[in-house]
């Protein structure tokens, strides 16, 4: 996942977090993608899919909002994963 990022390749980074075969630590992940200038400001995509993996709905809704993708989280409500909304 760092070699993706580091390489700017966010098609590959998403498709890794998204394959349920991946094995990865979710809150490093969290960590590489919200970082300054990280991944999850260009493309919520991967961000989306390790929040929605492991359930954590609080730090997704957290972070899009301070980033201001407001319209990602609509979608992910909506249409992804209604259930998990508060």
């Amino acid at each position: 996942l760092r070699v993706c990022h580091e390489a700017n390749r966010l098609d590959e980074l998403e498709r890794v977090t998204r394959d349920p075969k991946m094995l990865y630590e979710p809150a490093a992940v969290l960590a590489l993608l919200c970082a300054e200038g990280g991944a999850a400001e260009r493309d919520p995509r991967p961000l989306i899919n390790v929040c929605d993996r492991y359930a954590l709905f609080d730090e997704l809704a957290r972070t899009l909002y301070a980033q201001r993708q407001l319209t990602h989280l609509r979608i992910y409500v909506q249409r992804i994963n209604p259930s998990s909304a508060p």
